[in-house]
């Protein structure tokens, strides 16, 4: 097949395939109308050149059912990537609620660490401090007027001294 009987076939059968495809597509997979229209035209048109339709139907009937298969194939793909979204949220919140929460155990827990951090300076204590209420380096920087880059490397020295003093 060449370009020209390509594109004559694509505009033959444009309205049918998007047909086929709103009768069968749900609404969490409307925004992939346009990959699911050229999967279908790039199946139709290799199945064509590797003698796959045998002229024992139309190709229209034979390309409605290719519209109907590709579009049924993405609302499962969509469905399975939006139940891993919705898996992986729920870990996020419930890790959230874990460990960001400021419930009274993490509190308490974090004022220990600072407490017995008495090998760390006061500009130590401010950045651990801040980091366990969960900022985040560039928010530590400004709040304690420091470059970011002196924040992580303080960082980096605060893990150290808590990891050889640790008891």
């Amino acid at each position: 097949m060449n370009e020209k009987e390509i594109q004559n076939l694509i505009h033959q059968t444009k309205k049918l395939v998007l047909s086929t495809i709103q009768k069968y597509i749900h609404k969490e997979t409307i925004s992939y109308i346009d990959d699911i229209v050229q999967d279908v035209y790039l199946r139709l048109i290799v199945s064509l050149q590797n003698g796959q339709f045998k002229n024992k139907s139309k190709i229209t009937t034979y390309l409605y059912k290719i519209a109907k298969n590709e579009t049924l194939r993405y609302n499962e793909k969509v469905l399975k990537e939006n139940q891993k979204m919705e898996s992986i949220k729920e870990i996020w919140q419930n890790t959230n609620k874990l460990f960001y929460k400021d419930n009274n155990q993490t509190r308490i827990l974090k004022e220990q660490i600072v407490s017995k951090s008495k090998y760390l300076n006061s500009t130590q204590k401010e950045i651990l401090t801040l980091y366990l209420k969960g900022y985040k380096l560039k928010e530590i920087a400004k709040i304690l007027n420091l470059q970011e880059g002196t924040v992580k490397s303080n960082l980096f020295r605060i893990k150290n001294k808590i990891k050889k003093n640790e008891t």
